[in-house]
């Protein structure tokens, strides 16, 4: 290695130090200046402070004794003039008349006629002139000296303190001035500092280091050591990242002598920060999926090079299906673990670089490119159905969903991305209405459907307001006796434009939009003011929803609505869904605990339907159990359903469950019922769902049939 002189510091005398100083404080007011430069603000607790406190020395030892030494000498000088006159004069008398003591009057006074004889000699005024003038200027150099010495002390103190590292590279390329810091921050061995390399040196060792990795055109600018003569042409700033991750801001300033100060800024923080800023514009912060901006990006992407490559691709909308019932059933933050696990779900079955975005809520979105044959969007669509309809263990609930997916495929379906994800979102609407957990791909017809969906959806908002609800009640009859031993209350909408609509019409859009708590409020409460007026012995049952079931004022609701009406509560029966039992009914028994402390019944409903067994019929205390009406129209049909309805109707009698069969709609069905032993029954064969109005009428007609056979 070529040897270089000894790396120093600045004489006192030279001005390259103090040149040093003021480029970094200009380039430090540039920064400040510079909104896109500016430096975070820095707070350091007493523990941070304290090692840069201690690394800051005072004074040098010979400051000090120079400093010492100066007030010593001008103490001392006019003791020292004024001693040497008088031994001079004194010397003088003592030669003229010996005998003369040193405290004799005579003497006194002959030394006082000597001393003014002389003050007048020429050569002693000179000599004492000259003497006080060689002590004062002493005096002054001395402490010129000491306050270049403490001044040079604070430069030195400053450099080696600063954040940023700095280098100076005089013109022959030595390397004059390098700061403790600037070693940090560039990685330089102490042995290679030991040996006092220059700036060839020093790049050297970078590159054998690989310290640059792969060169770019601008960063070969960067590290390239300009000729002698063209140091000062080596300006500029940029930005490095070293192989450990740190990113450095370098910064270089020319001097008028043809050398150059470089400066080291650590902006890694800064980088990481504008990084993560970036990111959590364009991506969910939740999944860490592409946001609806990122996604809308990749989109236009993706529509610019299938206009030059002539390719299709498809774009899947997904709305999770029952999402609701959880996240109001276990709280937010299981819904928002629930939404995280559906991300790594869609994350392990689309390609790498397929784009998959949440939209928000329960909304998602896939960029599938490219899709030559209609085969890959629904390949792709069949995956995702039977990954996200899997059950998930979050924190020891369970919880089960479904998904429904609508596929738009350009440029058949769309060449913009409005149009895309619009007819996208319109075949998602077909999917929910075809049975959910499918998918289905846009036709043009889907259009008016959604048209006509958010119709309902605004109709519906309005629809308690207007007056445009109400209850109709379908009885249930003893099988044996055909008596009606209660009702069953089923919500009616009459619309404006549509005429009279059934709860199946409506209870997807409620449930979406959350109008269905509101809605199963004002039916628990109309219900309940119904059938205060009906006889004492007629029992009315209300559905609820899983959203009514994870509300915590559902047991005021049912308290409040029992008293305004002063219907007695065991005449209310509160009927609980099998989907919502297997869907999350992880706080369902403290609720039914509470709702049969004030004498309310509790029926399960539609049993059989889903994935309920019969643990749940012993695990909780129900009081009723609804069939549900696939069975029971199957069950004289098809020998094996009739087994299984069977043996249901076995065990819930013998658990002293009051079996009721949904759905009957023919003699046949009735007459099977009547010899398996089920209790009662409901359906289109014993009554349509009717006003309270009618119902007096009904039980009146009842009972005439009864007196007549």
């Amino acid at each position: 290695m070529k040897m270089a002189p000894t790396i120093k510091r600045e004489q006192p005398d030279s001005p390259a130090l103090r040149q040093l100083l003021d480029i970094m404080s200009a380039q430090r007011q540039n920064t400040l200046d510079s909104p896109q430069h500016a430096p975070p603000e820095i707070t350091l607790s007493e523990a941070e402070f304290s090692p840069v406190a201690a690394s800051i020395k005072p004074a040098p030892k010979d400051t000090q004794r120079w400093w010492r030494w100066h007030v010593l000498a001008e103490l001392a000088m006019p003791v020292v003039v004024t001693a040497a006159v008088w031994l001079a004069i004194q010397q003088m008398v003592q030669n003229q008349n010996p005998a003369a003591g040193a405290g004799d009057p005579a003497t006194i006074t002959t030394l006082m006629a000597q001393l003014t004889r002389a003050v007048h000699q020429p050569y002693i005024l000179a000599g004492v002139a000259f003497s006080i003038l060689a002590i004062g200027c002493a005096c002054i150099l001395a402490r010129q000296k000491i306050r270049l010495m403490n001044s040079h002390a604070v430069l030195l103190m400053a450099l080696e303190n600063l954040g940023q590292g700095v280098i100076m590279v005089d013109e022959q390329r030595r390397v004059p001035v390098i700061n403790r810091r600037a070693i940090e921050l560039l990685g330089l061995p102490d042995a290679l500092m030991q040996e006092a390399p220059d700036f060839d040196d020093i790049r050297a060792w970078q590159e054998s280091s690989e310290e640059f990795g792969t060169i770019t055109n601008d960063l070969g600018q960067l590290i390239a050591i300009p000729p002698p003569n063209a140091l000062s042409t080596a300006t500029g700033t940029q930005e490095r990242t070293r192989p450990d991750g740190t990113v450095l801001e370098i910064r270089t300033n020319p001097l008028r002598n043809g050398a150059m100060v470089r400066t080291y800024t650590d902006i890694t923080t800064r980088r990481h920060a504008e990084a993560r800023i970036t990111r959590l514009a364009h991506h969910d912060a939740l999944t860490g999926l592409a946001n609806r901006t990122q996604f809308n990006t990749n989109l236009l992407q993706a529509i610019e090079a299938a206009k030059h490559g002539g390719r299709k691709f498809s774009v899947l909308c997904l709305d999770l299906d029952r999402f609701k019932i959880v996240n109001d059933q276990y709280g937010h933050a299981v819904g928002d673990r629930l939404l995280q696990q559906v991300a790594e779900r869609l994350r392990s079955v689309v390609r790498e670089n397929d784009p998959v975005a949440r939209f928000g809520g329960d909304e998602f979105a896939i960029l599938q490119v490219p899709a030559e044959q209609l085969a890959s969007p629904s390949a792709l669509a069949t995956r995702l159905v039977t990954a996200l309809s899997m059950p998930y263990e979050i924190d020891g609930n369970r919880a089960v969903i479904e998904v429904s997916i609508g596929i738009a495929v350009y440029p058949t379906n769309g060449d913009t991305s409005d149009e895309l994800l619009t007819n996208a979102d319109s075949a998602m609407y077909l999917a929910k209405n075809s049975g959910r957990n499918t998918f289905c791909f846009f036709e043009e017809e889907m259009s008016l459907l959604q048209q006509e969906r958010r119709n309902l959806q605004l109709d519906l908002g309005n629809a308690i307001a207007n007056n445009e609800l109400e209850m109709h009640y379908q009885p249930v009859i003893d099988v044996e006796s055909h008596e009606i031993v209660g009702f069953e209350a089923l919500m009616r909408w009459t619309h404006p434009r549509r005429g009279l609509l059934s709860t199946a019409d409506f209870l997807d859009v409620a449930e979406e939009t959350g109008l269905i708590v509101p809605l199963g409020s004002w039916a628990l409460a109309t219900s309940c003011a119904d059938a205060a007026s009906w006889p004492s012995s007629v029992p009315v049952a209300v559905n609820l929803s899983a959203s009514q079931l994870g509300d915590p004022e559902l047991t005021s609701l049912i308290v409040r609505s029992l008293a305004d009406s002063g219907l007695q509560p065991e005449r209310l029966e509160l009927e609980v869904a099998e989907r919502v039992l297997v869907e999350g009914g992880g706080r369902l028994p403290t609720l039914m605990k509470a709702i049969k402390a004030h004498g309310v019944k509790v029926t399960l409903d539609d049993f059989g339907s889903g994935n309920a067994g019969m643990s749940h019929l012993c695990d909780l205390a129900f009081d009723k159990v609804k069939i549900d009406k696939a069975l029971t129209q199957k069950a004289c049909q098809n020998s094996g359903t009739g087994a299984v309805m069977s043996a249901l109707i076995t065990v819930g009698t013998k658990l002293g469950l009051d079996m009721v069969a949904e759905g009957v709609e023919t003699e046949a069905q009735l007459a099977w019922l009547h010899a398996a032993g089920c209790k009662q029954a409901q359906g289109y064969l014993i009554s349509q769902p009717v006003t309270s109005e009618k119902i007096p009428a009904l039980l009146a007609g009842v009972r005439q049939h009864h007196r007549n056979a």
